[in-house]
Parts: C-alpha cells; sequence; structure tokens
C-alpha cells in the first residue's frame, strides 16, 4: 500500500509523519485544519447548507453521506 505523501525523490517537500504514524499524517495531514482556520470556516450539517442555499434562492433536494465526503443536490427555486 503506498500513500500520496510519499515519494522516491529525496528533494521534494513532502514530509511524511514520524513512526508509528502513518505516512500520509504527516506535513499535509492538517491541510483542513489550517483552511478552515484561515477562512474562517467550519464543517455544515445538513441544516446549515440548506439554510445556506435557502438565502442563495436555491432549493435543497437531497444529500448523498458518502463516508468521507457528501454530495448535496439543489436546484434553483
Amino acid at each position: 500500500m503506498s500513500f500520496g505523501s510519499q515519494s522516491s525523490d529525496a528533494n521534494t517537500l513532502a514530509l511524511d509523519g514520524p513512526e508509528p504514524l502513518l505516512p500520509n499524517s504527516g506535513a499535509g495531514g492538517g491541510m483542513d485544519l489550517n483552511i478552515m482556520i484561515v477562512a474562517n470556516a467550519k464543517e455544515r450539517s445538513v441544516e446549515d447548507v440548506a439554510s445556506l442555499a435557502d438565502g442563495a434562492g436555491l432549493q435543497f433536494v437531497w444529500c448523498w453521506d458518502c463516508v468521507e465526503t457528501g454530495i448535496v443536490e439543489l436546484k434553483a427555486k
């Protein structure tokens, strides 16, 4: 099994996490947290997304839960 942070090139900037952590928990592992802090963002519930959609003139149709991600269907009112 290989991880996205591993590289055969010694000059890459990707840093793997220290043992016993998995290689994909290194420098890039916290990027989502960094972006959430910089953008003052948060994880949103289905109700939050529906409220935002309503404010944008869209109607919430359905939300599919796909394990680590979600797909939201919206349509114009």
